[in-house]
């Protein structure tokens, strides 16, 4: 029943529209189909999920040139020639009508599901039953307004993804009492007024996206059914003291929002909040500057799945360690950390004398260190392989003064590498020496942009046992490959 349900969910989107798998997952554990005891059990029951149903040829899996992970979701940026990395899926045509049919009009289900996601000028909001439906998906259709509805209506699930509304949506929805679904990410949102908080049943609030978005007001704390709260990508600048923590049932929250009056006070208060809610799984968030950077030290105990640390302006030598990072807990929940635009950063150092490692961090970003001349070990740190155990995306990108990455190739699972405007870059990696064996174990994607310099590979005795795609873009230097004909 459960794999019936999430295959029907992916008729919500529109036709022949790849499903970001992160958004395929986020939806299926807001409706509750995925709940495992902590998030990565979760995210592990999703792929499998995912896997059933493209091994029944129920889904495709797709390849598009997109990044994963915090560049496919938060951060709309990248260049020319990008990896075909497995991002998404799509449903073929006829299995798409037959889920909709199921879904939306065989028997007792008929107008329960109301699906015209994708169909733009041609949508007429008048002939949905709004009365009737459950679930309804107005996706992608480039609505721009809503007429308000009154009376009663069982309408439980609502997925306003990616069109061009505004404010004015909360007014035209304020009487969807039994509403504990709401998706209305990338709209043009720019305040939340106060009929959202006639919605007392929400479970899940999805306003990620709305890039206008500046205030969250403190009436959101009325809201005591959330679970699920999703606010990236928005340029909201501060959360209200006493909200978060009145948010007693969250699962997950994702604050990943560049925030240029942050101050060390501000995200202390924020962390303390999240240190008391009993049911948290999950959070995203940006420590930015040397202020929140610090503050990450108070924030043992929480949970955080994705972190960017950015804009750091006083360190000159950072230390990626877990317990630098929220103490052990990061080690246990960090799955994609990114470290950011920094004009004085000149060293990472990698581990420290304690060695523990970061058992579920799956993604690595350096980008924008503009002086960073070296990532080292720490002296004490013997094995990669140990700290890194499940790392297998790394991006490296406009880090103008390294030198090479001599690390990268005993990392025991990395199956994608980008290297990208290095100017300074001559080698990505030095020669393997005696463990020549081990090297790049899992690689299948490596791609090199705008390095200016970079002339070489590596040593000859480097190998690539499973690299699948190359590309190179702008690397003018490099005039040679350090492959066989075998």
């Amino acid at each position: 029943e459960t794999l019936r349900q999430c295959l029907l969910t992916c008729s919500l989107w529109p036709e022949d529209q790849v499903i970001r798998t992160e958004d395929l997952i986020r939806c299926w554990i807001g409706l509750g189909l995925v709940d495992e005891c902590d998030i990565h059990g979760s995210y592990r029951k999703a792929h499998s999920l995912i896997g059933e149903l493209t091994a029944a040829c129920l889904l495709d899996i797709c390849h598009t040139g997109l990044h994963i992970g915090g560049y496919i979701y938060r951060r709309e940026t990248f260049t020319h020639q990008e990896m075909p990395i497995e991002v998404g899926v799509k449903m073929h045509d006829v299995i798409r009508d037959m889920a909709i049919w199921i879904s939306c009009g065989c028997s007792d289900n008929k107008d329960k599901w109301v699906v015209r996601a994708g169909v733009g000028a041609n949508l007429s909001i008048r002939t949905i039953p709004w009365r009737r439906a459950e679930c309804i998906s107005l996706m992608y259709s480039k609505i721009e307004e809503l007429h308000p509805f009154t009376g009663s209506t069982n309408l439980k699930r609502l997925y306003l993804h990616h069109n061009l509304l505004d404010e004015r949506i909360f007014g035209a929805i304020q009487s969807f009492t039994e509403l504990t679904y709401l998706d209305l990410s990338g709209n043009n949102i720019k305040e939340i007024p106060e009929e959202l908080f006639a919605l007392v049943n929400l479970e899940h609030l999805d306003l990620s996206r709305n890039q206008e978005l500046r205030t969250v007001p403190k009436r959101l704390r009325e809201l005591t059914k959330l679970k699920f709260l999703y606010l990236a990508g928005t340029c909201i600048k501060v959360i209200p003291t006493e909200v978060i923590s009145c948010l007693t049932e969250l699962q997950v929250i994702d604050i990943m929002i560049i925030n240029d009056r942050m101050t060390i006070d501000y995200m202390s208060k924020i962390m303390q909040e999240l240190c008391t809610l009993p049911n948290l799984k999950a959070v995203d968030m940006v420590a930015e500057g040397d202020d929140g950077y610090e503050s990450l030290r108070k924030a043992a105990g929480i949970p955080i799945r994705d972190l960017i640390i950015f804009g750091l302006e006083e360190t000159n030598k950072l230390c990626l360690a877990v317990d630098t990072l929220t103490g052990d807990i990061a080690g246990r929940t960090l799955n994609e950390l990114h470290v950011e635009f920094s004009l004085t950063m000149e060293q990472i150092i990698v581990g420290d004398e304690l060695g523990k490692p970061f058992d579920a961090l799956s993604v690595l970003v350096f980008r924008q260190l503009f002086n960073l001349t070296n990532i080292v070990m720490w002296e004490g740190t013997s094995s990669l392989q140990a700290l890194f155990p499940r790392l297998t995306h790394l991006y490296v990108d406009f880090c103008f003064k390294l030198q090479h990455l001599s690390w990268a190739p005993y990392l025991p699972c990395l199956e994608y590498l980008r290297v990208g405007g290095c100017m300074d870059m001559k080698q990505i990696c030095m020669g393997a020496g005696q463990e020549s064996s081990k090297t790049f174990p899992c690689l299948k994607y490596l791609n090199l942009e705008d390095n200016y310099w970079l002339a070489s590979l590596c040593g000859s005795d480097v190998t690539f046992p499973c690299l699948e795609s190359l590309i190179i873009w702008r690397c003018p230097k490099l005039k040679r490959l350090p492959f066989t004909m075998q």
